[in-house]
């Protein structure tokens, strides 16, 4: 069964749907249908871009081999079951456009280029994954100065689903691992408690 996602907006100039703005909808989409409490092990990979809204083909503990067609899937654990969600494209055209100023979170930040690592102790008015997916991209223009090519999010995978409202004191936004710059991970950390890992990717 297909299940239409809400609808989206393109962020600033952007002609593709922002990475955050899926975790968004499927954070809230998986809150509302299964609640929060119990779910684990949530991983959420982009395999393309997209310029059109998003319904999701859900499955239960079966295992889901054919992803060529999805914009992202997310995976996740809860009371010993399995579930995947792909993401596909829908007929429904995106009509809406609005502001969207990230620099203004990184503004707040603090970056320790040598530390490999960056930190927001100020609130902003964005939610949890525009805050962290914005510091992991500002870490990496930071750290990686000299490279040459655009750092995309690629995946994030968590210990818990984070709530798209969740609130915090402080994030933490540390480089771990580069993989010839195809695959960088990062951890993140959340008010002293490290949540899980982003993944940003060079093109």
């Amino acid at each position: 069964m297909n299940r239409d996602l809400p609808t989206f907006c393109f962020r600033g100039n952007r002609t593709y749907v922002h990475g955050t703005d899926i975790c968004s909808a499927l954070s809230d989409y998986i809150t509302n249908s299964l609640g929060a409490p119990g779910i684990n092990s949530v991983d959420i990979i982009f395999h393309k871009r997209t310029a059109r809204n998003l319904q999701l083909e859900v499955f239960l503990n079966v295992n889901i081999t054919d992803k060529r067609n999805a914009v992202s899937t997310v995976t996740f654990k809860k009371n010993d079951n399995q579930y995947i969600f792909l993401c596909k494209e829908s007929i429904r055209d995106i009509e809406c456009r609005t502001d969207y100023h990230e620099e203004s979170i990184i503004e707040q930040c603090t970056i320790l280029a040598t530390d490999k690592a960056i930190t927001l102790e100020s609130p902003v008015n964005f939610n949890i994954f525009q805050s962290t997916v914005a510091m992991t991209k500002a870490l990496h223009h930071a750290i990686f100065p000299d490279i040459k090519g655009k750092w995309m999010f690629t995946r994030l995978q968590t210990d818990k689903l984070i709530a798209t409202n969740q609130q915090y004191r402080k994030i933490v936004i540390s480089h771990t691992h580069n993989f010839n710059y195809r695959l960088t991970k990062n951890e993140i950390h959340i008010d002293g408690e490290q949540i899980g890992s982003i993944y940003f990717s060079l093109i």
